[in-house]
């Protein structure tokens, strides 16, 4: 038994061992709290977004002829056309928040996916279609070959490396 255990512990080793003991806990608890931000952040940019998708989405309702414009690739009256070509870029620009939050691993793979789906079916209307390879080049490059990506050939321009 001596083998194992040469000799008593001291206070010294004691206090080592209690100290050791309540780094242990203080990094659990750390790690515990670092996960609760993580899920917060999470949840925060999903109220963000959502919040961003449902200002997008109120201007389609609350203005219809919008709607029914961007389904077609006609042009429309300069002001009808400015209007049209704004709501499809703030579309855009709402894509982009969440796919940024996304490449941030702050999107849930289940809310990217139904975005992905989102931006296909918008990304097959001819006006949205336009209007992507007109202002296209203001986005970045890694967003643009994921809208090509997700929108399977709906935007048949190549994107550049």
């Amino acid at each position: 038994m001596d083998a194992l255990w040469p000799s008593p512990l001291s206070l010294t080793d004691i206090v080592a061992v209690l100290g050791f003991l309540v780094a242990l806990v203080g990094l659990g608890m750390n790690t515990f709290q670092v996960r609760m931000l993580v899920r917060q952040l999470r949840l925060d940019a999903s109220i963000r977004l959502t919040d961003s998708n449902r200002r997008v989405v109120s201007v389609a309702i609350e203005r219809p002829e919008l709607w029914e414009a961007i389904q077609i690739a006609e042009p429309r009256s300069s002001h009808d056309g400015f209007r049209r070509d704004r709501l499809i870029q703030l579309w855009f620009n709402h894509t982009l928040m969440v796919w940024k939050c996304h490449q941030n691993g702050m999107l849930e793979a289940g809310d990217w996916e139904a975005c992905c789906r989102d931006t296909r079916a918008f990304m097959e209307l001819p006006a949205v279609r336009e209007e992507w390879l007109r202002v296209r080049d203001f986005y970045p490059r890694e967003f643009q070959r994921e809208v090509a990506r997700v929108s399977h050939g709906a935007v048949t321009a190549a994107v550049g490396p």
